[in-house]
């Protein structure tokens, strides 16, 4: 193969993976960029069913009324068994929309409703810091691997196309 073939191939390759994976990443951002839902209470799983155990002050939660130590039942009217669906409720609710927690403490069961918050500006800062690394990491690779097959800068085998264009899905939070 020539060099220009080898350019054309890798360049196609490189875009059409780019495109791939930002179509996929973009319907994935758009239900995030509302944000990951937050409701400022650290759930946790133990023998009397899923607890607060950290309720940040002045959060959704606080001002909601939940306290650490309260035993979650149902959000919204959904049953919940574990941590893990808490969040996947939360999705469903989406930020900036009102959640009703079906509450027991002390075993008084009660409802409250919050509004769910949004992401942290730390949460964004964070997930535009990995993407600029993951991007940092391609290029770097693409540029000194070149020399894997003798092609003269910036050309690039196939095989560190791929190896590279991975490096983009390890730093991406979302995948």
């Amino acid at each position: 193969m020539k060099i220009a073939d080898y350019f054309t191939f890798n360049v196609f390759a490189a875009l059409l993976i780019y495109w791939t994976a930002h179509s996929r990443r973009a319907q994935r951002r758009a239900k995030a960029e509302v944000g990951c839902p937050d409701d400022g209470c650290s759930w946790i799983q133990t023998g009397q069913g899923v607890q607060a155990q950290l309720v940040l002050q002045d959060g959704p939660a606080d001002r909601a009324g939940i306290q650490p130590g309260d035993t979650l039942l149902a959000i919204n009217g959904h049953p919940v068994q574990t941590d893990r669906q808490v969040t996947e409720i939360l999705y469903d609710v989406g930020p900036w929309n009102p959640a009703t927690y079906t509450i027991n403490r002390a075993g008084s069961e009660f409802k409250s409703t919050m509004i769910v918050a949004g992401p942290s500006l730390h949460l964004k800062r964070q997930r535009l810091f990995l993407e600029i690394i993951g991007l940092f990491y391609f290029l770097v690779g693409i540029l000194s691997s070149s020399a894997d097959i003798g092609l003269p800068r910036p050309f690039t085998s196939i095989s560190s196309v791929w190896l590279h264009l991975s490096s983009l899905f390890i730093a991406s939070p979302e995948s």
